[in-house]
C-alpha cells in the first residue's frame, strides 16, 4: 500500500485492516523521525579546538614494517601528563604543554606536536595499564604507573625516567607464573588488584 500523506494513528486503529501491532510500528518510526532531528545541546554553546597531536608513524624511531596505532591513553591523576601505550611500541609519556596550564586558550593557538618525554619500548602485547591514584608531579615518589602485558608479571615503572621500579608476579595452581589479564589499584593506592584467568 502506497502513502502519499502522513497517516492518523487513529484511523489507523480503526481500519480493518489495521492491527494494534501496525499502530505501535507507525508510532515507533514517528517518535524516531523526531529524535534524529534533534540537535545535542551539550557542545551547542562550546568551541571544541585542537590544542596538540602526536604521531608514532612519523617519529624517526618508527619501524617501517609495523602499524604502531594506539591501543589506549590516559591522563595523569594531576593532569599534567598522559600515558599512551601503542601496538608493537611500548608506552609513551607525553606532558601538558605548559600555557595550556592557564586554563584560557585562545583560538589562533598553534597546535603543539608532542613528543615522547619517556617511552617504555614494550614487544608483546600489553593488556592493561592505569596511574598510580595519588600521582603527583610534586612528589617524584608518587609518580609511576602498571602494565601487564603477555608473557610478563605485573611491572610498576617510574614515569620520571622509565625505569622499572618493581615486579608482581602471580601463580597459578601449578605454580607457574601467569601474566595478569588486567591491573589497578585501590582507590587509597595501598594495592594493586589484578586478574587473572579462570581466578577465583
Amino acid at each position: 500500500m502506497e502513502i502519499d500523506k502522513p497517516m492518523n494513528p487513529d484511523c489507523l486503529a480503526d481500519s480493518t485492516n489495521g492491527t494494534n501491532n501496525d499502530l505501535e510500528i507507525l508510532t515507533n518510526i514517528t517518535s524516531n523521525e523526531n529524535t534524529l532531528h534533534e540537535l545535542p545541546t551539550l557542545f551547542s554553546s562550546k568551541t571544541l579546538l585542537e590544542l596538540c597531536c602526536s604521531s608514532w608513524s612519523q617519529s624517526a624511531s618508527a619501524k617501517v614494517d609495523v602499524q604502531p596505532y594506539l591501543r589506549g591513553c590516559e591522563w595523569s591523576p594531576d593532569g599534567t601528563c598522559c600515558m599512551s601505550v601503542v601496538n608493537n611500541d611500548g608506552v609513551h609519556i607525553t606532558e601538558l604543554p605548559r600555557d595550556l596550564y592557564s586554563g584560557s586558550v585562545d583560538s589562533s593557538r598553534t597546535i603543539d606536536v608532542l613528543d615522547s618525554v619517556i617511552h617504555v619500548k614494550e614487544s608483546g602485547l600489553i593488556y592493561d595499564f592505569c596511574w598510580y591514584p595519588a600521582m603527583n608531579s610534586s612528589i617524584p615518589e608518587t609518580c609511576c604507573w602498571l602494565t601487564t602485558k603477555q608473557n610478563a608479571p605485573v611491572q610498576m615503572w617510574d614515569a620520571f625516567d622509565g625505569s622499572l621500579r618493581c615486579s608482581y608476579r602471580g601463580f597459578n595452581a601449578v605454580d607457574e607464573m601467569e601474566p595478569a589479564l588486567s591491573v589497578t589499584f585501590n582507590i587509597e593506592g595501598t594495592r594493586i588488584i589484578a586478574g587473572y584467568k579462570k581466578a577465583r
